[in-house]
Order: C-alpha cells, then sequence, then structure tokens
C-alpha cells in the first residue's frame, strides 16, 4: 500500500509541477498581449489626438528680384496661418527644371527665403523661366503628425 501512496503522490506533484508549468506560461503570454493591447490603445489614443488637433496652414509664396547675373533666384515662403508647420518641403517646377527645397519648422507668421539653383541659359533667358508661371508644392506635417499638402501655381496664387 505503501508503494500505491508513494507512486499516487510522485505523479500529484509531477502533475502540479507541470500545471505550474504551463500556468507559467500561460500568465506570460497573458502579460504579453497586455502590453500589446496597451499599445495598441496608446496607438489608437495617439491617432484621435492628430484627428482632433487644431490645424491652420496657409501659404504666401512670392518671388525676389533677379536683378543681377551674379545671384540667384530666390522665392519667400510665408506660413500664414495660426499654427506651426513641421517638416516643410518646397517642389517648384519649372519648364527646365524641378527643385526639392527642404525648409523645415517654420512657425506662424515666419517668412523663410530660399535661394533656388537655376542654371543660367544666357542673358536672353535670364527671368522667362520666372515669369512663365512656375508651378508648387508644399509638403509639411502638423506638430503631432498630421500629413498636408498644398499645389498651385503662380498665376492661380496673384
Amino acid at each position: 500500500m505503501e508503494l500505491a501512496g508513494l507512486i499516487v503522490s510522485a505523479l500529484a506533484v509531477a502533475a502540479a509541477a507541470w500545471s505550474l508549468f504551463y500556468a507559467w506560461g500561460a500568465n506570460r503570454r497573458a502579460d504579453v498581449a497586455n502590453a500589446r493591447a496597451e499599445e495598441a490603445l496608446d496607438l489608437q489614443r495617439r491617432i484621435d489626438e492628430r484627428e482632433r488637433e487644431f490645424r491652420d496652414v496657409h501659404w504666401g509664396i512670392s518671388w525676389s528680384p533677379w536683378t543681377k547675373p551674379t545671384e540667384k533666384p530666390a522665392v519667400q515662403l510665408t506660413n500664414a496661418g495660426l499654427t506651426t508647420a513641421r517638416n516643410v518641403t518646397l517642389v517648384l517646377t519649372l519648364p527646365t527644371m524641378q527643385q526639392a527645397l527642404n525648409v523645415g519648422t517654420v512657425e506662424p507668421g515666419e517668412t523663410r527665403t530660399l535661394d533656388i539653383d537655376y542654371p543660367k541659359l544666357g542673358p536672353a533667358h535670364d527671368h522667362i523661366e520666372l515669369i512663365r508661371d512656375p508651378l508648387w508644392r508644399i509638403h509639411w506635417s502638423s506638430p503631432l503628425g498630421h500629413p498636408d499638402e498644398t499645389k498651385a501655381s503662380a498665376r492661380e496664387r496673384g
């Protein structure tokens, strides 16, 4: 009888050890699932905040006079809105070239002057390319990361 009791006790200890190991594994998987659920909730919270974020960015663009053959043409870009624009990129499309100008962060009311790397075609063509209605696009994001874009031409913007 003692042998049978010893065998039953040994089996009970083995079953308890296996149950403990199984419970530890289940608990570990639950911890991982909880961490992923927290990450998902945090991501959704940030998405909701970004969608509700007040965004008011309007762009003003003007061309500086190109008076000397040694000067580069320049463009002035103004954030005429009420909120900050981050990661701003101005893309200019002229008949003979396209150029992306990284501007960085532009605060409300701030104006940036950007030189254009424009190839000289000769004295007769100095102003013609800039007069022909250049196209431009401005890409930026809000402080919380909402991307936006504006497209226009000089003629459309007055």
